[in-house]
């Protein structure tokens, strides 16, 4: 007694209602939660790098002996006091640090390299190290085959 009974189309209709209508709307509640999805290297970092970073600190080429493309070099020493990242800490991160600076000599990417870094793409690299710059085995950039292009 007192129940409403609903099939198909209409549990979805009532249960989007009663959602809405505890959180808000169904696409924005959505939206967040997929922007909140842990950054990966793959995924985030990777595709990032490989177009601005690689040709200077990749597998062919080390200006400063530091690779950008592998867990080692990216958590590096830097100095006696300093880190290329520390996990969770942007602002201890000499990653973050160059490529925020205002400083021409120590900005990363040089202000002559063909591809600079778009504000957006240096916020996800600082989410990324602020979200502990997780680094799994499993998280690899994956390698061209011969004849495929990247």
């Amino acid at each position: 007694a007192g129940l409403i009974r609903l099939a198909g189309a209409d549990v979805l209709a009532a249960y989007t209602i009663m959602f809405e209508a505890a959180f808000g709307d169904i696409y924005a509640v959505t939206e967040t939660l997929v922007k909140a999805a842990p950054l990966t290297f793959t995924k985030d970092i990777h595709p990032i790098f490989e177009k601005t970073c690689y040709s200077c600190h990749g597998e062919k080429k080390q200006k400063a002996k530091f690779r950008a493309d592998t867990r080692e070099g990216l958590f590096k020493k830097v100095d006696a006091e300093n880190h290329v990242v520390v996990p969770g800490k942007p602002d201890e991160s000499e990653l973050i640090h160059r490529l925020t600076t205002k400083v021409e000599d120590d900005v990363m990417p040089p202000v002559d390299h063909e591809h600079q870094l778009t504000p957006e793409q240096i916020e996800t690299v600082r989410k990324w190290v602020e979200q502990g710059a997780v680094w799994s085995p499993d998280d690899k950039p994956a390698e061209s085959k011969p004849g495929e292009s990247k």
